[in-house]
């Protein structure tokens, strides 16, 4: 309705603007016909693709049935007028060509769309294809159904209609304007490239990045605390931040999860948390505004040994397709020694922290968690005539479960386990006070025949290729991300690695 009306004021015929205005219909599904054949569905991004077409698919049409309807006009007033139908095939004739090269420059500005691979391919891929099609089918309707709709409707036309009043306001203003311009010529040509030189020059002061900042009213928070912290730990400081977020003006809500589900796909420990903020309804600069005061939160308020790194869904779950993480820098270092890899990891964070830019630098796998180690001790097991096999049936039974009969609950099977009492299994001086009994019915204590420390081990070890790997993720702030990615390459191989590792 918007074209016929606009096309209308300016032609000031309702024939041409409603021949000019099929083709926006005709465009779009014949694009939607072409895009069916080749199984590619209606998808956000073809919509858009079709949406951005949507001003353009009509051009064509307009240059088409405009001059046939000008040509006509000239035609009628004419002593011995030609037939309807040479005037029409004429004036479509006389306007084909720039109808075809116009629309060929538009097409040929898209095609790099499609050269796209990757995330950025899947994205913005389709709405390059639909864009593409719905011009071309434009083209094929200015060629074909705008000239015979013309030769339909206007040929029997009368033409006595005047022309268009704003057409002639417009006319009568541009004939001014032309002269000021033959006027100054050298000085508007000057002033032109002027402009085209301050454009170039401010190219390279843009920054780049792959996706803009989204405002989608709700983030979602990570935080990571020293491996080992236990899951009352890390909802006891979870409930903390939760509770001056929501003292912040604009947050709806804050919900914390700890840890992961048994049949879990991620396999994150109880140091591992993340926040689903959700935001009241707010506009963009409210929403940064929100953003900033939650970072100021959990970057000033001295949480020691404490890691953040916030972001919006629909951001984290591209960057998370890209990388496998949820961060706009990853690193991963390549090895098969983990004490040599977690060595240069140190390192390579340290680089990191001082690259201007840097902000929520996290290793994805720390070493240090804290876990028991018992070893047998063999002569004094013979001592006391105890197997190793009841040995490690007590300790799983006490420290882990032992199902030791079932009961059922209609026809539900219930298992019936037996555990030590959590007061009794909490403090590696009560696993040595473990209670075992001897080949003679004595009672000894588990530190009596086995060795027991608490070491550092590992929540979870990477693997890649066939090979170790140790992760580390860093979010950018407000830097170029082409300038920090260059810096960082700069003082990565400023960096020597341990034997073996890359």
């Amino acid at each position: 309705m918007l074209v016929i009306i606009i096309l209308f004021l300016f032609l000031f015929n309702l024939r041409t603007a409603f021949i000019s205005a099929t083709a926006i219909p005709l465009s779009l599904l014949s694009a939607i016909i072409v895009l069916s054949y080749f199984n590619l569905g209606l998808n956000i991004m073809v919509l858009s693709g079709l949406a951005i077409a949507l001003g353009e698919v009509v051009d064509d049409a307009i240059i088409d049935s405009e001059n046939i309807f000008r040509r006509l006009k000239e035609n009628i007033k004419l002593k011995n007028p030609l037939p309807i139908s040479k005037v029409v095939y004429e004036a479509s004739m006389e306007v084909r060509s720039s109808v075809v090269y116009a629309t060929m420059i538009v097409v040929t500005v898209f095609l790099p769309l499609l050269s796209l691979n990757g995330v950025a391919g899947k994205l913005f891929g389709p709405l390059g294809i639909a864009y593409i099609l719905s011009i071309l089918a434009s083209l094929v309707v200015a060629l074909t159904v705008t000239p015979a709709l013309s030769y339909l409707l206007l040929g029997k036309s009368n033409f006595k209609s005047s022309e268009s009043p704003l057409m002639s306001y417009i006319k009568n203003k541009y004939i001014d304007v032309l002269h000021f311009i033959e006027k100054k010529s050298t000085a508007i040509i000057l002033l032109t490239f002027t402009f085209i030189l301050i454009g170039f020059s401010l190219v390279p002061l843009f920054k780049t990045q792959f996706i803009p900042p989204l405002h989608e009213g709700h983030f979602i928070m990570h935080m990571t605390t020293l491996p080992g912290t236990s899951e009352k730990e890390s909802l006891r400081i979870g409930n903390e931040i939760s509770k001056k977020i929501r003292d912040i003006t604009g947050v709806k809500s804050v919900a914390q999860w700890v840890g992961r589900s048994p049949m879990g796909a991620d396999t994150f420990g109880t140091h591992y948390s993340e926040f689903e903020i959700e935001l009241k309804n707010s506009d963009g600069p409210t929403q940064d505004k929100i953003l900033e005061q939650i970072e100021d939160l959990t970057q000033n308020n001295n949480y020691v040994g404490l890691n953040f790194a916030i972001n919006t869904f629909l951001t984290e779950r591209i960057e998370e397709t890209i990388s496998g993480y949820y961060s706009s820098v990853v690193i991963n270092i390549f090895g098969t020694n983990l004490d040599t890899i977690d060595q240069d990891t140190q390192k390579i964070s340290s680089t990191l922290a001082s690259i201007k830019g840097a902000k929520n630098i996290n290793i994805v796998s720390p070493a240090g968690t804290p876990q028991i180690t018992i070893h047998f001790l063999s002569e004094k097991l013979s001592q006391w005539g105890i197997q190793k096999t009841d040995l490690l049936n007590a300790i799983r039974a006490a420290f882990e479960g032992l199902p030791v009969a079932q009961v059922y609950e209609g026809n539900a099977k219930v298992n019936i386990s037996i555990i030590l009492n959590k007061n009794f299994r909490d403090d590696i001086t009560d696993i040595q006070k473990l209670p075992i009994m001897a080949a003679d019915g004595k009672i000894v204590e588990l530190g009596q025949v086995a060795y027991i420390a608490q070491e550092n081990g590992r929540s979870k070890i990477l693997h890649q290729g066939g090979k170790r790997i140790q992760t580390i993720t860093a979010d950018i702030d407000e830097r170029d991300i082409n300038d920090f990615n260059n810096d960082l390459k700069s003082e990565l191989n400023k960096l020597k690695l341990n034997q073996g590792n890359y």
